[in-house]
């Protein structure tokens, strides 16, 4: 199967790489080729049982929730993220994205290493304050320093009734304090506000905290995906 070239990504990392969607398992019955390109992704709705060679593998979840009413809990020390801000703690908050993708396939497969891994994130940061993609951009302040201990980047979809959060990341050190829940609980009274009723996550079933965070939080599991980088 022959995947379909990428060229946002293959110009992003200077690398050559494709995509394969597997639906069903008639699409694999010849294999999946990697002639012509440094790296494949590979989605597939099963699991692969004779796939080879692969760097990565990784299972995507995704979590929706139906929003009803705002949430009138009273919640400080949190506010959009600016230019001004984010210059002064640019090192903190690029940490904080850093955290939230731990368990991201680009972190986990050793090949792209920390540094390709660390410029893609930088970049989501720079995008979500020039809006593209993400259009929502909190943080959670701490209250003597000012610092950021907490960040998500969200969009609120204008084109439809579902709004996607991207990055939530929490400081390991102010876990337990029930600040995810709070940054998630702005970002969903956000989505209210704007007339929009649903809203989507991705992460990985692999990260077990993640998870169980979630459906704390009233999100229900939804589809899985298989995902394998294969590195020619």
């Amino acid at each position: 199967m022959k995947p379909v070239k990428l060229s946002w990504d293959s110009d992003f990392f200077d690398l050559s790489i494709g995509q394969v969607n597997l639906k069903s398992q008639n699409g694999i019955g010849c294999g999946i080729g990697v002639e012509g390109f440094d790296l494949v992704y590979v989605f597939s709705d099963f699991p692969l049982k004779n796939i080879k060679q692969y760097s990565y593998h990784g299972t995507r979840v995704k979590f929706n929730k139906i929003l009803s009413e705002k949430n009138n809990e009273i919640i400080e020390n949190i506010q959009h993220l600016d230019n001004d801000y984010y210059c002064e703690h640019k090192k903190e908050i690029k940490n904080l994205a850093y955290i939230s993708g731990c368990f991201s396939r680009f972190n986990l497969d050793n090949q792209f290493g920390s540094k390709r891994f660390q410029v893609l994130y930088d970049q989501w940061i720079e995008n979500t304050l020039n809006n593209i993609y993400d259009n929502i951009f909190l943080v959670y302040k701490q209250n003597l320093t000012d610092k950021p201990i907490a960040i998500l980047t969200g969009l609120v979809n204008f084109d439809s009734n579902v709004s996607k959060v991207g990055l939530l990341g929490v400081d390991i050190n102010e876990r337990g304090k029930s600040i995810g829940s709070l940054i998630l609980k702005y970002f969903e009274n956000e989505v209210i506000f704007y007339n929009k009723c649903e809203i989507e996550i991705y992460t990985q079933i692999e990260n077990i905290n993640a998870c169980n965070f979630y459906k704390g939080m009233g999100y229900n599991e939804g589809k899985i995906q298989y995902i394998y980088h294969l590195w020619s």
